[in-house]
């Protein structure tokens, strides 16, 4: 995998064309830049890091976090994609919006990344409509 500097520091300012946003991540955490982001790749993983939900709405984390990223994205080697219209809703155990978005075309995902952790009481996804959302705490 090929990635220049800029894209791994910028964290999507300047993309590396065919490199997604989790492969930027995973290499800014070898490269030492994102110490406290682990070097994990993990499908269907609620209890891990990341937490990854890549199936409809419904999935529930209850514990306390504080959030680092929010990664969504297609994965067309899994049929995951994301097309126009498409939502994601994510909230807490109290129902108040963390975030959320409509895509307006085709892979038109999520990049949050906080530069102070997000501290939320549980995660519910409440719409995930396509796509696979990443969640780094």
């Amino acid at each position: 995998m090929a990635l220049d500097f800029m894209a791994i520091i910028s964290w999507g300012t300047y993309p590396t064309v065919g490199v997604t946003a989790a492969e930027r991540a995973y290499a800014a955490g070898s490269y030492g830049l994102l110490t406290s982001l682990p070097l994990v790749s993990v499908l269907n993983f609620m209890t891990g890091n990341p937490i990854v939900v890549n199936s409809s709405t419904g999935a529930v984390v209850t514990d306390t976090y504080s959030i680092k990223v929010i990664l969504w994205e297609q994965d067309q080697a899994t049929n995951q994609d994301i097309m126009a219209n498409d939502s994601l809703l994510i909230t807490d155990s109290n129902g108040m919006r963390i975030t959320g978005k409509q895509a307006k075309g085709t892979g038109d995902g999520l990049e949050l990344f906080f530069e102070y952790p997000l501290p939320v009481n549980g995660i519910t996804v409440s719409i995930l409509d396509g796509g696979v959302l990443y969640i780094y705490v």
